[in-house]
């Protein structure tokens, strides 16, 4: 589980499509995911492209400035998509916290992308 799990999906759809070689682009959580990608098979992957990695408030270029976090937005998103997760029984609401722990509390872990 974690980045690996996504990594290796993202890597079969790719092989899947028989796209050997691309380009990266990703915003927010994506260059989280860009970078273990790129760790992973280096050689599939022309560029990168990060656009507004997560970040603090300070360091926002956004027009409607917001203070710490932007948790409350994500704790909406993140919970609506959940309930579906556990209605469906695709996941349960222990590994449901877990993800968000992992993902908005933990999150300066070294695969992380941050910016500040």
């Amino acid at each position: 589980s974690g980045w690996e799990s996504y990594a290796d999906d993202q890597l079969a759809v790719l092989d899947h499509l028989r796209i050997t070689r691309c380009a990266l682009v990703g915003s927010c959580i994506g260059p989280s995911y860009i970078f273990k990608l790129l760790e992973r098979a280096p050689s599939r992957f022309s560029a990168a492209l990060l656009l507004q990695p997560i970040g603090v408030a300070a360091a926002t270029t956004e027009p409607q400035r917001w203070s710490g976090l932007n948790t409350s937005a994500s704790r909406h998103w993140f919970g609506a998509w959940a309930d579906e997760m556990h209605a469906a029984e695709r996941a349960s609401e222990g590994e449901l916290h877990a993800l968000y722990k992992s993902m908005y509390i933990n999150c300066a872990g070294p695969d992380f992308v941050f910016s500040a």
